[in-house]
């Protein structure tokens, strides 16, 4: 009977992180680890090609557009339609067991491009994608990148996806107005507004080994399950993907910037690696 307690204890230990999944909140750690660009076959299509050719660019990221509820309404909606659920799945327990994650992730181009986490579709089997249509697509991984935390993925379909242009986390300030958009707990949509409340790189005072100093900080409320979506402005740009936030503080959000994802995407064309610790 022991041998046979310890043995359910030892699964469960195994099982629950997994069967969890991206139902909780990243825990940003005091060091990311190192790690190079895994690339699959599908971005063999993209090698070469220029950034604007794999993420539509906005035409401006931040302005002086009056600011009202009406305007987060409107700039919600138009953003919702390129915004995605990410669901993974695996079998891994004596292949038998199955556990799902569920994530959140965004189209960057009309072709069926797709940013979201990495820790998202982290060792699963299979990937699928559900649009704002309530369509279901199996996705295939382009490429990712564990230490960056970010993941390219690519559905495919006879009509062109809705986008949300790519803007530049570096023209943002503190005090912007910051929308998140996910799919938390696989429940359908949501939507929270906060403003920036850090800039990566902001304060020369700020911990060299704090790999915090290379994100967006906001206090817009990141659900578990809200991980891989998109970190907008009230014009409509993203500057961010959604990681998480820390585990024992409410209002403390963190978000890759837009200018670290241009990073990978230009390795992943470039067939370079990209340096080994960019959140720095």
């Amino acid at each position: 009977m022991t041998t046979t307690r310890t043995a359910i204890r030892v699964l469960l230990l195994i099982a629950c992180p997994l069967i969890a999944g991206c139902q909780r909140h990243v825990v940003v750690e005091p060091h990311v680890p190192e790690g190079t660009i895994s690339r699959y076959p599908a971005a063999a299509d993209l090698a070469g090609r220029p950034l604007d050719d794999i993420a539509v660019q906005a035409v401006r990221t931040v302005s002086d557009r009056p600011l009202t509820t009406q305007t987060i309404r409107r700039t919600a909606e138009e953003a919702k339609p390129a915004v995605v659920a990410v669901r993974s799945r695996s079998r891994r327990l004596l292949g038998i067991a199955e556990w799902r994650s569920l994530g959140s992730g965004f189209f960057i181009h009309p072709s069926g491009l797709i940013l979201t986490n990495e820790h998202v579709i982290k060792s699963r089997d299979e990937i699928t994608v559900r649009t704002h249509a309530e369509e279901e697509y199996d996705a295939t991984v382009v490429a990712r990148h564990e230490a960056w935390d970010l993941a390219l993925l690519r559905i495919e379909a006879d009509e062109p996806f809705p986008v949300i242009a790519m803007g530049d986390s570096d023209a943002v300030d503190v005090g912007e107005m910051a929308i998140a958009i996910g799919h938390p707990f696989g429940l359908g949509y949501t939507v929270t507004f906060g403003i920036i409340s850090k800039r990566p790189r902001q304060s020369a005072s700020d911990d060299e080994d704090d790999p915090r100093k290379g994100f967006l900080q906001t206090d817009a409320i990141l659900h578990p399950g809200s991980s891989g979506g998109p970190l907008i402005t009230v014009d409509g740009a993203w500057v961010g993907v959604n990681m998480g936030g820390l585990s024992d503080a409410a209002g403390i959000g963190f978000a890759i910037p837009s200018s670290r994802v241009r990073e990978f995407l230009n390795s992943v064309t470039s067939g370079g690696q990209g340096p080994a610790n960019p959140l720095r």
